[in-house]
């Protein structure tokens, strides 16, 4: 069977590697501005994961490259790079392991500390149905998805969902009629509600296994009941992990829009751009872009998924038509003061990203470099730098090394949802940053699920439904033997 898929969020998305000379941002070594240069000459001190949008330092073979007769004439050679293992640079938390995904950027403010404890409070305690014995913590609903942000991010790591169950928090279905809301649903299916209140349905999920080329690949088949509108278009969302979210918010626009080319003016097939939202706003968080802001994504969140108005969005989420709902009590306007909201998205911002560990080992250098061979880096670009002026200070001036440009890239039919969504459209996707990956799967016991809805049970399926711009590195991923694609899912495990 033929395959007509494509990436929905995770491992090598983008393009096959090209060997003509291209020109590209360069980063200086010393962390200023940008500048370009024909990708093939060597500025004798870039990087591979600064450099250019190919991956790293471009430079004339000598005598420990290929000479120019080699079967690998043309290959851009990686090699471990200062700071590597370091992927949050001097904000990195030095320890490695799912408990580090719970700790703040490396830090010696006990201001801050202080103010990211509170934050986590607000973070993991549910919230109560209104009127509360806390008044400061109640207004959960009428409609809800879940009723602490722990329930949906545990252990601050990812969503996954077990096939053959109703959905659980971890995971939601976003909903839409002709791309607008519903109407008397609104854009989120939400499966429970306070006394009183009808909940507006349940989601169950199902597996259901394809051959596509020579394997076999897990596609989830979501039912809702009551049944939806026909011709309703839905998006199964898995929750996505928080670690190193202020790094990302950190990095300015402009950085981003290096690597942009909508037009795929270099003929290289990747034609990633800028989510640019309706108010001018470049999204950068959500499976689709959708928020330019930690505020923005957490007042999102704390209003879709718990019903909770604060300052962001001061109108709860019942729809037109949906009387007993409209009718609930509330706890206040907004029922989260501006304050614990502030202290809520300090804390998600400040969440930090764990060391590597044997960075620099051979067989992780080997994965690395197949991981550039294919042309994984195209979309998972590996490392950013952050503004100057980012705040706290701790996120100033840093070399990160997401692995993504966090742009929106065209992945096929095969991930699409048919949903647009902000700047993005039905096959639209936005490259997920893969840090912290393999310990962000450890914290929903006994489910792992790669990919914006969970279908691929390992990094191999997750690598083989990229299609779309990823269709030549699927292709060349596939090319590889057995033991180079091990090797290759090993690198992105160790990041």
């Amino acid at each position: 069977m033929t395959s007509r898929l494509a990436l929905a969020l995770l491992v090598c998305a983008c393009g096959a590697p090209t060997l003509q000379h291209e020109l590209r941002p360069v980063h200086r070594a010393d962390g200023g501005a940008p500048s370009h240069q024909d990708a093939g000459a060597s500025d004798g001190g870039a990087d591979a994961g600064t450099t250019t949008p190919d991956a790293g330092p471009h430079q004339e073979p000598d005598a420990g490259q290929e000479d120019a007769g080699s079967p690998d004439a043309g290959r851009v050679l990686v090699d471990f790079e200062p700071g590597e293992a370091s992927p949050a640079g001097t904000a990195t938390i030095p320890t490695r392991s799912v408990a580090a995904l719970k700790q703040s950027v490396f830090t010696t403010s006990t201001v801050w500390r202080s103010r990211f404890t509170l934050g986590r409070a607000l973070f993991e305690v549910p919230w109560q149905i209104a009127p509360g014995a806390q008044p400061e913590r109640d207004g959960l609903g009428p409609l809800f998805h879940a009723d602490a942000c722990l329930s949906c991010h545990p252990g601050n790591g990812r969503g996954a969902v077990e096939a053959g169950t109703i959905a659980p928090a971890p995971v939601l279905l976003r909903i839409s009629l002709h791309d607008e809301p519903i109407p008397g649903l609104g854009a989120q299916l939400q499966p429970r509600a306070i006394p009183g209140v009808a909940a507006e349905g349940t989601v169950s999920v199902t597996s259901v296994s394809e051959e596509v080329d020579d394997a076999w690949l897990t596609r989830a088949v979501v039912t809702v009941s009551p049944a939806l509108p026909e011709g309703a278009q839905l998006s199964l969302r898995i929750s996505p992990g928080l670690s190193g979210l202020g790094l990302l918010e950190a990095v300015t626009d402009d950085e981003l829009a290096l690597w942009a080319d909508e037009t795929d003016a270099d003929q290289d097939g990747i034609s990633g751009r800028l989510a640019v939202l309706p108010d001018g706003r470049v999204g950068r968080f959500g499976w689709k872009a959708l928020h330019p802001t930690i505020v923005s994504q957490t007042a999102g969140a704390l209003l879709e998924d718990m019903g909770l108005t604060n300052p962001v969005f001061d109108e709860g989420p019942c729809v037109s038509g949906q009387t007993a709902c409209l009718a609930a009590p509330h706890g206040g306007a907004p029922e989260v003061p501006q304050a614990a909201f502030e202290d809520l998205a300090f804390y998600t911002r400040l969440l930090g990203i764990p060391a590597r560990v044997d960075a620099d080992s051979a067989d992780t250098l080997a994965g690395k470099q197949l991981f550039h061979d294919v042309g994984c880096h195209r979309c998972h670009r590996p490392s950013l730098r952050t503004a100057a002026t980012a705040q706290p200070v701790e996120l100033a001036n840093q070399t990160v090394w997401p692995y993504s440009d966090l742009l929106l890239h065209d992945l096929g039919e095969g991930l699409a949802d048919g949903r647009s969504e902000g700047a993005a459209n039905g096959r639209e996707w936005r490259t997920p940053p893969l840090w912290a990956l393999s310990l962000s799967t450890q914290t929903v016991t006994g489910r792992v699920g790669y990919l914006h809805d969970g279908r691929a049970r390992t990094l191999d399926e997750a690598v083989r439904w990229h299609g779309g711009e990823a269709t030549d590195v699927v292709r060349a991923y596939r090319a590889l033997s057995p033991e180079e694609r091990a090797t290759l899912l090993r690198f992105v495990e160790s990041l």
